[in-house]
């Protein structure tokens, strides 16, 4: 992937590009090979990747319920490789979905008006409360959502068994049966998903979204160029 990236010709729009990264308990969750936020964590290695190639710098925000890291911008591979080293580290990830907190400390922090932001996120606890703080968010900074889903936050797959399923937050228990409650939790995605593009949209924040069970790369490329030719998505 992070290969299949190389070959797209950046546009310097910006010195300063931030990641601000949603390590909170509903990002460990994978129904395939991969966690969410292991998912998360390669595309941001493989943009961070192309960003500091370029020349620009890279700063790094992970938080729960409160600010878990914060990694200042830098460039080459000393920042690179203390990017890495902290999406991967396991303490640093849990709690809360605490994006209110989070875009108060980048707003308190960040200085630069030609930094950019991207989100990551699976977004299933934004709620609209939370757009005024996003509209706040870009108005002094771009901002780009990339939101990263498991395929079981879309849809349960038609199965003849039970099985439980916990709240990640609450640790609460229940007893799912596909067969009665697949399709009413697939219109509830759909419905909640359609209340976080009018969120975003009125935010001014580009969404873009990621599945654990497919390839980002040639995904990222094709939003990357619209994104070089002035194009909003």
């Amino acid at each position: 992937d992070h290969r299949d990236l190389h070959s797209f010709p950046t546009r310097r729009s910006s010195d300063l590009v931030y990641f601000l990264v949603d390590v909170s308990n509903g990002m460990l969750f994978g129904s395939g090979s991969k966690l969410k936020a292991e998912y998360s964590a390669e595309v941001i290695c493989a943009l961070s990747h192309l960003i500091l190639t370029s020349g620009d710098k890279v700063g790094l925000v992970m938080f729960g319920d409160k600010i878990t890291k914060f990694l200042r911008p830098g460039n080459g591979r000393e920042q690179y490789f203390k990017e890495t080293k902290f999406l991967s580290d396991s303490n640093l990830y849990g709690g809360g979905f605490g994006l209110s907190k989070a875009i108060e400390f980048v707003l308190g922090d960040v200085k630069n008006p030609y930094s950019v932001f991207f989100i990551v996120s699976d977004f299933i606890s934004l709620r609209r409360k939370h757009e005024q703080e996003l509209k706040f968010l870009t108005s002094k900074f771009e901002t780009i959502a990339l939101m990263v889903r498991d395929p079981f936050d879309e849809n349960i797959p038609p199965v003849s068994f039970q099985f439980a399923i916990q709240d990640p937050f609450s640790n609460h228990q229940m007893i799912f049966d596909p067969t009665v409650a697949g399709e009413p939790y697939r219109q509830k995605v759909l419905q909640q998903k359609k209340i976080l593009e009018e969120i975003f949209e009125k935010s001014h924040v580009d969404l873009f979204e990621l599945s654990t069970d497919k390839k980002f790369a040639p995904l990222l490329v094709t939003f990357l160029k619209r994104r070089a030719k002035g194009e909003r998505v």
